[in-house]
């Protein structure tokens, strides 16, 4: 009880700081916000640029909504070496409800699949299929796939809902350690995607290629969108 009520303090003040910096240090744009349902089991995917993504993304999606609404904030999966090197960052990365896994083990989270599809099914997940950081940011394409997101939704049957976020690399490129002010980011939030048809593939491995391949068609679309609105381009906002 104590470690969960700590847990959502530290996200609401987080919530309040992140706020503050996506809304008056930088210029935040938001397309899509009444796309995201409000319920549990929801996996959001998401391209992924810099350090500050999740916290970024999490703010668009939850804020405030989440101070009445704690099981909308969601958990996260980051990379055990990067966030969990130290007992005070591990203690934080805790709060913020991060489930460490190790990439590149061929497995991609085997071991904590159970807890993270307990998780998911109980409020959100959050996942960056692409696995790491883009290094080509600019180009409005997703730089790789991992396998994870459909295993996931395989395990838990989701609502799945694609978002998209442009222009945070501007503030925290690869290889700063501080951030920049006064830039523009764009972050679309896409319908979610109708996987119902995939659930009735008796072959397992037949439904995790088809649910893959329509995440990463659906993801990329609603990253063109926030590259376009991000370069100006709003005629077309539908997402």
């Amino acid at each position: 009880m104590i470690k969960s009520l700590t847990s959502y303090l530290w996200m609401i003040l987080t919530g309040v700081v992140i706020s503050f910096f996506m809304f008056r240090l930088n210029r935040t744009i938001i397309v899509g916000r009444g796309n995201l349902p409000d319920c549990r089991n929801r996996l959001l995917i998401a391209n992924h640029r810099t350090m500050l993504d999740s916290w970024l993304l999490t703010a668009a999606c939850v804020w405030p909504e989440a101070i009445r609404k704690p099981h909308l904030l969601p958990w996260h999966l980051p990379e055990v070496k990067n966030f969990f090197f130290n007992p005070v960052l591990a203690a934080m990365c805790s709060c913020w409800r991060c489930i460490p896994i190790e990439r590149g083990s061929g497995d991609f989270f085997k071991k904590q699949l159970p807890v993270i599809v307990k998780r998911l099914r109980e409020g959100s997940v959050m996942i960056f299929p692409e696995g790491s950081r883009s290094r080509k940011p600019k180009s409005g394409e997703l730089c790789r796939w991992r396998r994870g997101a459909d295993l996931l939704v395989v395990q838990a049957k989701p609502i799945v809902v694609p978002i998209a976020i442009a222009g945070v690399e501007d503030i925290l490129p690869i290889g700063c350690y501080w951030p920049r002010f006064f830039k523009k980011v764009v972050i679309v939030i896409g319908k979610p995607i109708n996987l119902s048809d995939c659930y009735d593939i008796p072959d397992e491995a037949e439904a995790r290629e088809r649910i893959a391949q329509r995440l990463q068609r659906r993801l990329q679309s609603v990253l063109h969108k926030a590259a376009a609105i991000y370069r100006g381009e709003t005629k077309n906002l539908e997402t």
